[in-house]
């Protein structure tokens, strides 16, 4: 009986240290994207005003997507191995974590080459308005569904806050607006105040880990 408590401590103990761990790495996940998103929008003031109208160099600086889309591919990885781990008896447990790993880099590639057919092809190049709307749409709902696996589903990763419900409501917002559907304006406040929302969310995330340590 003591065996069967100490060991339910144990695993206890494990939960709070992988959440916390979690926590801190969705502070860093939404200051990664939270930048991104103000470089996208200094970037994109720079080439208005520069005048930069050839599609390609145009979108070249925004590539650095692959920073936050990476650390994104990390975060994933590293913590949902570890709710794996935590929740189910695996046997093999290197030869499970090298296949798990080697399926999550796959899906990482398949969602680079869609983020970039998305931004880098269809929105530049597509003249259509309703094409560009639902080539943007179909990529804020799978963003949307994997924050709501992460945050809101029975296996998520932390227990979500006002911040992160600030976040994922904000998120939407930017759909018309990586579509370029809106004014230069609205355009512009609108990225401004979900970059600052998303960057609020990874200040107060890393300040809750910090002061329980």
């Amino acid at each position: 009986m003591e065996y069967e408590k100490t060991i339910k401590e144990a695993e206890e103990l494990a939960k709070i240290l992988i959440k916390k761990k979690a926590r801190k790495s969705f502070g860093i996940y939404y200051f990664t994207w939270g930048f991104y998103y103000l470089y996208v929008i200094l970037i994109s003031e720079i080439l208005s005003y520069l005048n930069v109208t050839n599609v390609i160099i145009g979108s070249l600086p925004y590539f650095a997507f692959v920073i936050p889309l990476y650390y994104t591919y990390r975060m994933v990885r590293d913590i949902n191995w570890e709710f794996i781990v935590q929740r189910h008896r695996i046997e093999n447990l290197e030869k499970a974590k090298k296949q798990y790993t080697k399926e999550l880099a796959i899906s990482y590639v398949i969602i680079t080459i869609i983020f970039t057919l998305i931004f880098y092809v269809i929105v530049p190049l597509s003249t259509s308005e309703i094409v560009r709307l639902v080539a943007v749409s179909l990529f804020v709902i799978f963003i949307l569904y994997w924050l709501y696996k992460a945050l809101y589903s029975a296996n998520r990763f932390v227990d979500p806050k006002y911040y992160d419900h600030l976040a994922v409501i904000s998120f939407p917002f930017l759909t018309p607006v990586m579509a370029g559907l809106l004014p230069s304006i609205m355009t512009f406040s609108i990225s401004m105040l979900v970059a600052m929302a998303w960057l609020y969310a990874g200040f107060i995330s890393i300040l809750e880990v910090s002061e329980i340590e």
